[in-house]
């Protein structure tokens, strides 16, 4: 299940998140835009998911996985083909808000956590962190093979080959790996006795601190939850910076007259580093806890950002993109199992949905507003500051928390 799970998420975000800082400047050109409006395309990706991750949460609370998980690869395909066919901004929009976000929202992400939520307890947070390694993995990949598919065919052609791969690959791949539960072929949790696992609520922030409920959450209680309010807080901010660094860092690096393969190559060793995150971050959970993990994550996250900041050379800047991604690497390990673990595997997709959907204002902001400042500013400067000054805040936020149970008040 980790297999399908890393090559769901793979294909999920490596194809469009990805990539799309390769074809930011290619889409820019073919329909004569801003760089802020090229970037709510990245934006309209994030806010869309944010609106129906909620829905494919409790889809998936209710049902199965394979049941979400295959429809939404399929969709996926068919958004890919339908971008390479667009005439003009407004339909790239329409096709990448309504068929696009909604296919790899119903792949990944909350889908693959369900998954591996499923089938293991005992070593939870490393299990979500090496299937996680999908995601970052495409980070490393998809990148350069954009930018050639892009060079060699024009960008039309790399969302149709993107689309194609979907539809003879990993559609195929996925209907024959994906099992939704042990129980569906005899077997159990671990491969032990299932039991309800005690659901330390640390939001790990310690390891005694018991879930108050064992049940499945409802959308009433889980939002009058002050825990699920600051996952929101913390991951919004992440993600924010997250999304901005992606699809700015290689126009801004062209803007330095770093050359194009140089300038993917930052997000490819961002992505890389992310591997190493979600490996380092999963097996840190598990032997620490979360406030350690969260500590670490963002220290990363500010550091990288701060040295992108000064807008150096081709060489600060794969230091920062590598520091960044290091941090960046433990959001989803962390994210998943904390959720899992205060909130339960039973409503973990619904947990999830609600925090990706509260967070979205905050995830939305970063990254039209940096090509904004961009725009009347000619430089990214203040944005970096933006997404530092927004991190470090939230870093203070949780230092000054309680540690113990009434965080679950």
């Amino acid at each position: 299940m980790i297999a399908s799970a890393f090559l769901a998420d793979f294909v999920a975000v490596g194809f469009f998140f990805y990539s799309y800082s390769v074809f930011f400047i290619p889409l820019s050109e073919e329909f004569g835009t801003s760089r802020m409006g090229t970037s709510l395309g990245i934006t309209l990706f994030g806010l869309i998911g944010a609106l129906i991750s909620p829905w494919i949460g409790s889809l998936l609370d209710r049902s199965s996985v394979r049941a979400v998980m295959l429809p939404g690869v399929l969709v996926s395909g068919v958004g890919f083909v339908l971008l390479s066919l667009v005439q003009d901004e407004l339909q790239f929009y329409l096709v990448l808000a309504l068929v696009l976000t909604t296919g790899v929202t119903a792949m990944g992400g909350i889908t693959c956590a369900k998954l591996i939520s499923s089938w293991y307890r005992r070593r939870l947070g490393t299990a979500l962190g090496i299937a996680a390694v999908g995601i970052s993995a495409s980070g490393v990949i998809m990148p350069p093979v954009a930018t050639w598919l892009i060079d060699s065919f024009g960008w039309r052609i790399a969302m149709t080959s993107y689309g194609g791969f979907i539809f003879f690959v990993l559609l195929p791949g996925l209907y024959f790996l994906v099992i939704s539960h042990p129980r569906d072929i005899g077997q159990l949790t671990d491969g032990g006795p299932t039991a309800v696992p005690s659901g330390r609520a640390e939001l790990q922030l310690q390891h005694d601190v018991p879930l108050p409920r064992q049940f499945p959450w409802s959308t009433r209680k889980l939002l009058r939850t002050r825990t699920l309010w600051l996952l929101v807080l913390c991951f919004g901010f992440m993600y924010s910076s997250v999304q901005t660094l992606f699809t700015h860092v290689v126009p801004m690096a062209r803007d330095l007259d770093i050359d194009a393969y140089s300038a993917s190559l930052l997000v490819s060793t961002a992505a890389f580093a992310a591997v190493c995150g979600k490996i380092g971050f999963g097996l840190f959970l598990d032997a620490f806890g979360g406030r350690n993990s969260l500590y670490s994550m963002f220290g990363l996250q500010i550091t990288g950002l701060a040295i992108i900041s000064l807008s150096p050379g081709f060489w600060p800047l794969l230091l920062a993109c590598c520091i960044f991604g290091l941090g960046y690497g433990g959001g989803v390990p962390v994210q998943n199992t904390l959720t899992s673990n205060i909130f339960g595997s039973d409503s973990i997709g619904k947990s999830l949905g609600l925090t990706r959907l509260l967070s979205a204002p905050i995830m939305a902001a970063g990254a039209p507003l940096a090509g904004w400042l961009f725009d009347v500013y000619g430089s990214y400067q203040i944005a970096w500051w933006y997404h530092i000054a927004g991190l470090v805040v939230t870093l203070l936020v949780f230092m000054s928390l309680p540690s113990r149970a009434r965080l679950m008040q």
